[in-house]
């Protein structure tokens, strides 16, 4: 009987392993790309959950408008989650 335990131990750290390791793998692995070309030019990475794992400035304006922001793990299509208040976001100066 002692074994019968140990062994269902074992598929059950197994079992946690493989799907935190899924896990991980997906949330990291890009999926697609989103590429903004008009000045400032920025190309986000978004993985299989629409989440941003990467963000580039193409040129030295995107560079410097992305530079002080936090853009991964935001949703690419929730726009709930990109902040439209901020200034650094309206170039209409």
């Amino acid at each position: 009987m002692k074994t019968n335990k140990k062994f269902g131990l074992l598929v059950g750290i197994l079992a946690i392993a493989v799907l935190l390791v899924g896990g991980i793998w997906l949330f990291r692995n890009p999926a697609g790309y989103l590429s903004i070309d008009v000045n400032p030019s920025i190309e986000l990475t978004y993985n299989r959950l629409n989440r941003v794992v990467s963000a580039d400035g193409v040129n030295e304006d995107g560079q410097a408008l992305i530079a002080d922001k936090s853009l991964v793990g935001l949703e690419v299509d929730d726009d709930d989650d990109w902040d439209d208040d901020d200034d650094d976001w309206d170039d209409d100066d």
